[in-house]
Order: structure tokens, then C-alpha cells, then sequence
């Protein structure tokens, strides 16, 4: 076709790549064949936050435990 643009995907930082690659492996590792989730692998990398002790714009956060010996919790968010 006459005319048509070829388009290109943008440049990454090197920084971004690395995050992004490593992200992807121990994703990769994590699932089982069958696609379900790994967690003792997925517990290596757990990502949990801590709650906000001072309000942020007026938001308060507070983390709740439903049941402690399976270690279920939720994170409530009140205005």
C-alpha cells in the first residue's frame, strides 16, 4: 500500500525491561501446568503494603483478620 506508515513500538528504559523481564519469569515459575497459582512460591514475592497510620485526603485504612491460623485478612478503606 502507498502511503501507509509503519509503526513502531516506543524504546524502554533498561530499568523498565529488567523489572518487566523479571516479572514475567517468576510469574512463569509460579503457575502450575494446569494454570493454577503456586502460593508457597507466590508468598516469596508477596507485595502487601502497610496500612496508613495518618488519614490521606481523608482516607483511613485498617486491616482486618477473619481468620489468623489461614492467615485471611482484608484491608477495609472507610471515608
Amino acid at each position: 500500500m502507498a502511503g501507509s506508515e509503519v509503526r513502531t513500538s516506543p524504546e524502554l528504559p533498561l530499568k523498565l525491561r529488567l523489572s518487566l523481564a523479571i516479572f514475567s519469569a517468576v510469574s512463569k515459575v509460579s503457575l502450575r501446568r494446569n494454570g493454577t497459582v503456586n502460593r508457597c512460591l507466590m508468598s516469596l514475592v508477596d507485595f502487601k503494603s502497610s496500612t496508613n497510620k495518618k488519614p490521606i485526603k481523608g482516607v483511613t485504612t485498617s486491616d482486618t483478620t477473619v481468620d489468623s491460623s489461614r492467615n485471611i485478612w482484608f484491608r477495609a478503606l472507610p471515608a
